[in-house]
């Protein structure tokens, strides 16, 4: 195969959270994405450290990603320094707390929501389809989320260089 290594390097540029669908602003996060790159991937940059669970366990802020569901693998690693990054991982129903390091794999149309609990490091969502096949699948398809069906992307606020993660 011959190719440009230039073709094979990509940068990332600042996102923020609240304008992808089913999350919401977050003082807690900057988001890093590379738009052109064949496969959707997403660099969380968390600064949690002052965020401490309760007596119960529960987050002191809100969730900042709604459940949802899509039709491509994802996989998300928690990455830290001091294994410190914790986060609130709800999978079909399922509330499981993941301590970094750590893994975890989505099957496609599977609900889930993940949500940083307390710590610093890096949470990478990297979802198997390029950003446009996502938002194509979102524009002729129709879009899931919380076991019902949204009808109509304009429902919703879409942007076309954003997805899911």
């Amino acid at each position: 195969m011959i190719f440009d290594v230039n073709d094979l390097i990509y940068g990332l540029t600042q996102q923020s959270l609240g304008e992808v669908p089913f999350h919401h602003e977050s003082s807690l996060l900057t988001r890093l994405t590379a738009h052109d790159f064949p496969y959707h991937v997403a660099i969380h940059q968390v600064d949690a450290q002052n965020e401490k669970a309760d007596e119960k366990g529960q987050a002191s802020k809100p969730d900042y990603v709604d459940e949802h569901f899509h039709d491509y693998i994802e996989i998300n690693l928690l990455l830290s320094e001091k294994d410190e990054l914790i986060y609130d991982f709800t999978i079909d129903g399922k509330v499981r707390r993941v301590k970094s390091p750590g893994i975890v794999f989505i099957p496609p149309n599977t609900r889930h929501s993940a949500n940083v609990v307390q710590g610093v490091g890096s949470y990478i969502c990297i979802i198997m389809a390029s950003t446009d096949t996502v938002f194509g699948h979102l524009k002729t398809d129709r879009l899931k989320a919380k076991g019902t069906l949204i009808e109509s992307v304009s429902e919703i606020e879409v942007k076309p260089d954003i997805c899911f993660a």
